[in-house]
């Protein structure tokens, strides 16, 4: 409702949109993220660069020494938990339900879904048009995928 959230626009060298935020503060990363009716805050374990999170799933791109790595990471209470190393994620969209959260990653000619328990591949939906540059969304009628400005509708749920 609209009684509970007031926006107040600010700015400062500290916050970081890219794509999802980051505050830095006294040498500390911190993300803000919405549970319910709450906002938290939670710190980034890491020397992050991007942090790309969709519900409590999300991609944290970090320096290690002069390279950059990609891991999966999902926040647990007001923790984050780094899980697997990945290659660099653009888009992805997550499917929640009662059984667990499925992880769909759009790559070249195929949309590969991932269990977030253990971020491991569980199947694979072949789809010729879809590339790693691709935009993923759930939504009520299936998952869309945006290319070329194109449109799909794929019912492949799980």
């Amino acid at each position: 409702s609209s009684d509970l959230w007031s926006k107040v626009n600010s700015w400062g060298r500290g916050f970081k949109f890219d794509p999802s935020p980051i505050q830095f503060t006294g040498g500390v990363a911190r993300t803000h993220f919405r549970t319910g009716d709450n906002i938290n805050s939670a710190k980034l374990p890491v020397n992050v660069k991007t942090w790309n999170m969709k519900g409590n799933i999300g991609v944290i791109s970090y320096f290690d020494g002069d390279k950059i790595k990609y891991n999966w990471a999902v926040i647990n209470g007001l923790n984050i938990e780094i899980g697997k190393e990945t290659e660099e994620v653009l888009s992805y969209a997550v499917k929640q339900s009662s059984t667990g959260n499925f992880i769909f990653v759009p790559k070249e000619g195929r949309i590969d879904i991932l269990r977030s328990i253990d971020f491991e591949t569980i199947d694979t939906i072949n789809f010729e048009e879809a590339t790693s540059q691709s935009q993923l969304f759930i939504t009520k009628s299936g998952l869309l995928l945006l290319e070329n400005q194109s449109v799909y509708l794929i019912n492949k749920i799980i």
